[in-house]
């Protein structure tokens, strides 16, 4: 059975084989020593291919990983700036809201021609219904005495 995954293992097999045929046939020696350099140098880029796709492969789990991680975070940052705009519209609704009881309140202007039509009436100055007629009784007494002295 051939082994697929390394078309090279039976590299060992081939040696020894090769040395029994030398032996037979009569292969220069320096042919043998080429050979042997060029098998043990696929040797080395077998090795060395299985080594980077080793890395490969590990390139590509930690880009999967990677991308799963940014995934996430991309929909964490999408929720968050979502809920950031849901937030900023509810201020603006309550700045707005703030406008329009802000613009029932009293300006300045009125409320300085207010102060000076209260500086003109004085309203502490006002006198309240008994007072008043407190007062015109004790006028009208006074005056009721003065034209009938007799009465007293």
């Amino acid at each position: 059975m051939v082994d697929m995954q390394n078309p090279f293992s039976q590299l060992e097999d081939k040696k020894a084989w090769q040395k029994q045929e030398q032996g037979k046939i009569g292969i220069p020696p320096s042919m043998v020593q080429e050979t042997e350099n060029v098998f043990s140098r696929i040797r080395v880029l077998e090795e060395r291919y299985n080594n980077l796709r080793t890395e490969v492969k590990l390139t590509e789990d930690n880009m999967v990983k990677k991308n799963k991680k940014l995934a996430t975070d991309l929909k964490t940052l999408t929720s968050d700036i979502t809920e950031v705009r849901h937030e900023i519209e509810e201020v603006k609704e309550r700045i707005l809201l703030l406008v329009k009881e802000l613009q029932g309140f009293a300006k300045k202007g009125d409320i300085q021609t207010l102060q000076k039509y209260i500086e003109m009436w004085e309203p502490l100055n006002f006198v309240t219904h008994q007072e008043l007629e407190d007062a015109l009784n004790e006028k009208l007494s006074h005056l009721l005495q003065i034209q009938h002295p007799e009465t007293q």
